[in-house]
């Protein structure tokens, strides 16, 4: 099985990649783990390339990741099934203060070692504009319309349950 997992910042992308992959016996990938080196240190185009294509080239794989820069169109066009999260952005909005709140001075496991938990105006401006561009929403609408059969799109977190429920029912 090969998922691809999309959306907004700090809707549950990673998350939901952890127990999918579980389900399907898998280890997720996290780009942002592939991206971010130590201290916030974006990595360069080639090492994050060389990263995704090492998974790519396995025979299933879960990633969690938008990053539409990176081998967006094999991700999506050899993907299985692809997971889009688009959630309200005061939802992502609370959920990044949660999570915040409990990895304070943490790296997450889905996140870029020595690259601890922040939320900064920055961020918070991410969340609320900036990740929700014209050219993101139109990135979200090309992946639905072109992949349609593939594609699972949550808008809530009852949604993200409902589904998970019905998987680990199977």
């Amino acid at each position: 099985m090969k998922i691809q997992i999309l959306g907004h910042s700090a809707s549950g992308k990673s998350t939901f990649a952890k127990k999918i992959a579980s389900l399907y016996g898998l280890t997720p990938t996290y780009i942002d783990r592939i991206a971010w080196g130590k201290n916030w240190t974006f990595n360069d185009d080639e090492t994050i390339n060389k990263g995704l294509d090492e998974v790519l080239q396995q025979d299933a794989w879960v990633i969690d990741g938008n990053y539409s820069r990176f081998h967006v169109e094999k991700r999506l066009d050899d993907a299985d099934c692809i997971y889009i999260f688009l959630f309200n952005r005061f939802r992502c909005l609370r959920n990044a203060f949660k999570r915040a709140k409990q990895y304070k001075h943490q790296s997450r496991e889905s996140m870029g070692d020595e690259c601890p938990e922040k939320l900064d105006l920055s961020f918070i401006w991410w969340i609320l504009h900036k990740g929700r561009s014209k050219k993101q929403r139109k990135f979200y609408r090309n992946v639905i319309d072109t992949y349609a059969s593939k594609v699972v799109v949550f808008k809530n977190h009852k949604q993200v349950e409902n589904y998970l429920k019905l998987m680990q029912s199977k």
